[in-house]
């Protein structure tokens, strides 16, 4: 078996963690491109680990996820799913959840996540 070039490995490392990262906030690789004024198409050739992108471009990536750059370089062991945060983790099980849903389901769900963040924002104006 032909072992592929390190470089590869962390090309393609680096769009895995991307990938993820994009997923479990929701975003298109369109509304992840306009976050940080990159082309949709750079995107998926990041994710693909076909591109090589600059350390600014990695800074770019990472702020428009809302990640410290650490989270995107750090190495994969073999089997092992890139990193996310628990709260990433919580937001993707959310997501799943409601896609399996009725519609009732959804518009419960709805209705409850708006009094939370209308709580939220009570308790936070009285500071």
């Amino acid at each position: 078996m032909t072992k592929r070039p390190l470089n590869a490995e962390v090309k393609k490392e680096l769009g895995l963690r991307v990938l993820a990262l994009r997923k479990a906030r929701g975003l298109s690789q369109a509304e992840m491109a306009k976050k940080c004024g990159l082309h949709w198409t750079y995107i998926g050739g990041v994710e693909r680990g076909e591109r090589n992108p600059t350390l600014t471009t990695l800074r770019r990536l990472a702020e428009s996820l809302g990640v410290d750059l650490p989270p995107l370089l750090g190495r994969l062991e073999k089997g092992e799913s890139p990193v996310l945060t628990e709260r990433d983790k919580r937001r993707q099980e959310i997501v799943k959840w409601l896609q399996k849903g009725s519609e009732a389901a959804v518009a419960l769900s709805f209705r409850v996540i708006q009094v939370i963040i209308r709580e939220e924002k009570k308790r936070g104006k009285g500071r």
